[in-house]
């Protein structure tokens, strides 16, 4: 199973003290084998400021580091990711998505992925499909 790893999930993990790292830890550990977890280039970018930013350039540098020795694929986002993120940006404005997150979206539409482990309940509110019947498959389960 594909699975796309938010920004959420990778500061989990990167940070003990983070509320979720447990569970995020629980959840790669138990999936690592079965999973294949990748990534977009704007998901490394935000999460490696992110940690820089909350943990400092070490914290920062050992995440990229990680990745880069890892198995984990960075997907690259191409012009249509970025002009359907528009559309998801304008469909979904009342959730004040950030760029990221559309990208994300409009990505998994782009490549049918459907998993993510994440966080951020935007994720479990977006529906994709012709009639926007279909919902994201997220991980660990994300209470709404």
């Amino acid at each position: 199973m594909t699975v796309l790893v938010d920004t959420s999930a990778w500061y989990a993990l990167a940070d003990a003290s983070d509320s979720n790292h447990k569970k995020a830890k629980t959840y790669y550990e138990q999936s690592i084998e079965e999973s294949q977890f990748i990534l977009t280039d704007a998901i490394l970018v935000e999460t490696w400021s992110l940690i820089n930013a909350r943990k400092g350039w070490n914290a920062a540098y050992e995440f990229f580091r990680k990745i880069r020795e890892s198995a984990f694929d960075i997907h690259y986002l191409g012009e249509l990711d970025y002009e359907n993120a528009w559309r998801i940006l304008n469909d979904y404005s009342e959730l004040e998505l950030s760029l990221v997150d559309c990208t994300t979206l409009s990505y998994m539409d782009r490549s049918r992925t459907q998993h993510i482990f994440t966080f951020d309940k935007h994720f479990l509110i977006y529906r994709y499909g012709p009639h926007k019947q279909f919902a994201l498959v997220c991980h660990p389960h994300v209470p709404q």
